[in-house]
């Protein structure tokens, strides 16, 4: 099983006009152990009034990656137990950087969501908004939990939170993923449909046709810098002034 990954952060028109810059991040490794490949990817969407969420969201990923790569080298060590470790590491990783620089936790607010994939087993995480979809055969895209969000408008779950290991979701499954896509919130209005609670089929069906299509490295970089493009376009901004995330990873 062979992976194909595309994926880009890129800043909201909001931010733009207010002369800030992307407080959404996303890291992702290919990581080979024996004969296997696997896929490990971690987006974060750093708090609108935290001072410090871009910091937050881009240490939260690159760290989560690195744990994870260097943690899980065999499908036996995916473990929900595992995956709440990983995230009281990454919690207490941004409770270091709040107190080295004399800052409150609250200004390191970010959400956290990604996979570990392996050909037979796979591994869910997620706290806050944002939602991670996948896919067993290419036709049907279901999403593993929906975005948590808050009582009101614009609220979420944080892994600063003091709460946030009972807001952490973690699930391991021996499913079948060939394809799997992560967003932060900026994108739940185009990828959800927000009437049934469920992943937008057109939409997934649409971006990972085109994935599919790339069939060199070469192509897959080509349709990697693509898809700033249109994260970047006029329809996609005229549903969402926010920072948005989206990465795309198929095996077909």
């Amino acid at each position: 099983m062979m992976w194909k990954v595309i994926a880009q952060s890129v800043a909201g028109t909001s931010h733009a006009s207010a002369g800030r810059g992307c407080d959404d991040a996303q890291a992702w490794v290919l990581q080979q152990f024996n004969d296997q490949q696997i896929f490990i990817a971690c987006a974060s969407d750093g708090a609108g009034s935290a001072s410090q969420s871009a910091t937050a969201a881009n240490a939260v990923v690159r760290f989560v990656v690195d744990y994870l790569s260097k943690n899980t080298p065999g499908q036996e060590q995916l473990t929900e137990s595992g995956l709440i470790a990983m995230a009281e590491e990454a919690h207490w990783m941004l409770a270091e950087m709040a107190n080295e620089q004399g800052m409150p936790m609250y200004e390191y607010a970010c959400t956290m969501l990604g996979c570990v994939i392996f050909p037979g087993s796979s591994a869910w995480f997620q706290v806050g908004d944002g939602a991670i979809v996948r896919s067993a055969d290419g036709e049907q895209y279901g999403v593993v939990w929906w975005p948590q969000n808050g009582e009101y408008l614009n609220t979420t779950a944080f892994i600063t939170d003091d709460d946030y290991l009972s807001n952490l979701q973690v699930s391991v499954t021996t499913d079948s993923v060939a394809e799997v896509a992560l967003l932060t919130d900026g994108l739940q209005l185009l990828a959800l449909s927000m009437e049934n609670s469920s992943a937008h089929q057109p939409f997934f069906r649409d971006m990972f046709r085109v994935l599919r299509m790339a069939d060199t490295p070469e192509k897959v970089a080509q349709l990697n810098g693509k898809l700033t493009a249109f994260l970047n376009s006029d329809p996609v901004n005229a549903r969402t002034d926010d920072d948005k995330t989206l990465i795309l990873a198929t095996t077909i």
